[in-house]
């Protein structure tokens, strides 16, 4: 039996050729999302506006103003300046250290069940149908809450005004007030 040994002068340099090859080969991929904004470190994707955009058709659908319908262009900047404003008043509270308890979130669940006359597996059901779970929605409903606690803070500590600034502004201004 004769054994040749291979050429290593040819296997080499056609091995190298086909592993190089194989690396230029341009690689496909989809783009299943784009990053459309960033909020120090969070980000805010198209998925995640259209989402939303979507929600506020079917309500102007079912509250009948679909003649003054903005466009969808304006629509999408709206909604995603309101996202923006969203994310900045949460980290806002989070950073001074508001916090939303467990027990708060299930009573708004409950406020939400009863203001709708339906019961939690029907809620359940209806998240499910449009491919959320409860545990996403309890997230929406903590921010919700975390963004009207720090505006009710940022409102409220700009409108206390003192009886010494009022009667100051009175004397100053008596002439405006004579009738």
């Amino acid at each position: 039996m004769s054994y040749t040994r291979p050429n290593y002068k040819l296997v080499v340099p056609f091995t190298t050729f086909l592993f190089c090859l194989g690396l230029s080969v341009p690689v496909l991929a989809a783009t299943l999302d784009r990053v459309v904004a960033k909020v120090n470190s969070e980000i805010i994707t198209l998925s995640s506006v259209k989402g939303r955009v979507a929600v506020i058709l079917n309500q102007i659908k079912a509250s009948g103003f679909s003649d003054k319908r903005p466009t969808e262009n304006e629509l999408m900047k709206q909604t995603l300046d309101a996202i923006i404003d969203e994310k900045l008043q949460i980290q806002e509270a989070k950073k001074i250290g508001m916090e939303v308890d467990e027990e708060t979130t299930l009573k708004a669940l409950d406020d939400i069940y009863k203001n709708n006359n339906i019961t939690a597996e029907q809620f359940k059901a209806m998240l499910v149908s449009e491919g959320r779970d409860l545990e996403s929605y309890k997230n929406i409903i903590r921010d919700q809450i975390l963004t009207s606690q720090i505006i009710k803070m940022e409102v409220g500590s700009g409108t206390a005004v003192r009886e010494g600034d009022i009667r100051q502004y009175y004397l100053e201004n008596k002439k405006d007030y004579w009738v």
